[in-house]
């Protein structure tokens, strides 16, 4: 094997190079840093961290003890956040094939697609990633993705309580009802308040207009079912007078919940201090080269199938016009016409 020979040469190179890393983790530090800072809209502090025995153990063993990323003031696709914190341990990659062995012919490069994507990088198995988040009330407020999920847990439950009132349920799609979400406001003790514009039509056409519509409720993971819920949900009404302010929460019948992704789970999501503190995993499953393959291919024939332009074919047969007759006949018909020869006197 090489592997003690790489490593001995690893560690001279690390000494006259400073580096304590193996060289492997200090290069996907750099490029994993680089890919972050194009990819994000806004980002304040950044730190990478990947961690191996060796680059012989990474690279050709797949083998990576653990990574981590920290930032803060991360804002990318459509998501804002105050803080982000990912880690991994024991992360297991599909290993290349032995440097020694294919220099000495006990293994060949890989000729078919199946074979190429198992030298391709990827995990051996899923991988369980953990997160530590931090969103404020400003974050929500400026993340499309976040904010719009708010607007349909909080469609979902304003719903839900008109079927109750009317005795009928409205369907999911119904355009009878629509909810415009404003503003997310005091993140304080477990609870949210969500500023909204409601507007209902009738069976008779008529329409119920509502603005300003607070909302407060409690945020709450179900984690049997796999649930991000609205609990306990109250419509604001406040009062002043006598130099008090007073608010009164008229309940409603149910709360309301939308389903998380299964690569997705939570272990806390505490509201408090004017943001939200949210912690889980995130499992990573291994890509499959084969299927991206076989979309690519489709891909490729539905474009090649897409109707051309007038082929050249086509373009040939078509008349070309008669230059050549149209002007004849125009100097012909600016010429005079012939006069007779003059006569030669007699001799």
């Amino acid at each position: 094997s090489l592997a003690p020979f790489a490593n001995s040469l690893e560690r001279t190179l690390q000494e006259s190079l400073g580096v304590a890393n193996p060289l492997a983790c200090a290069s996907a530090e750099l490029a994993v840093d680089s890919l972050l800072r194009t990819a994000c809209d806004e980002l304040g502090s950044l730190d990478v961290a990947f961690n191996a025995s060796s680059t012989y153990s990474l690279v050709v063993g797949g083998a990576l003890d653990s990574a981590s990323v920290q930032a803060t003031g991360i804002s990318a696709g459509g998501v804002r956040a105050t803080r982000l914190r990912i880690d991994a341990e024991d992360v297991a990659f599909v290993p290349l094939a032995d440097p020694l062995a294919l220099l000495t012919g006990g293994a060949s490069f890989p000729g078919s697609a199946a074979e190429l994507s198992k030298r391709l990088p990827n995990l051996r198995a899923p991988t369980p990633i953990r997160f530590d988040l931090r969103l404020s009330q400003e974050d929500l407020n400026e993340s499309p993705v976040l904010f719009g999920a708010l607007q349909e847990l909080l469609r979902e439950l304003i719903r839900s309580g008109v079927s109750a009132a009317i005795g009928e349920v409205l369907p999911r799609d119904s355009q009878a009802l629509t909810i415009n979400l404003n503003r997310v406001e005091a993140l304080q003790g477990g609870r949210i308040i969500l500023q909204a514009d409601a507007e209902s039509i009738q069976r008779d056409g008529t329409k119920l207009a509502l603005q300003g519509m607070r909302v407060r409720t409690f945020v709450r993971v179900n984690q049997l079912d796999g649930l991000v819920m609205l609990d306990s949900p109250e419509l604001i009404s406040s009062f002043e007078g006598f130099g008090a302010k007073v608010e009164v929460g008229l309940p409603f019948l149910r709360g309301a919940g939308i389903p998380l992704p299964d690569f997705l789970s939570f272990s806390s999501l505490v509201v408090d201090n004017g943001g939200i503190d949210a912690r889980g995993t995130i499992t990573i499953s291994p890509v499959d080269y084969e299927d991206l393959g076989r979309l690519a291919a489709e891909l490729q024939r539905d474009l090649q199938s897409t109707p051309q332009a007038v082929s050249a074919g086509e373009a040939a047969s078509a008349p070309a016009p008669n230059f050549a007759s149209n002007s004849a006949s125009d100097s012909a018909s600016d010429m005079p016409p012939d006069e007779p020869l003059a006569r030669l006197p007699p001799r």
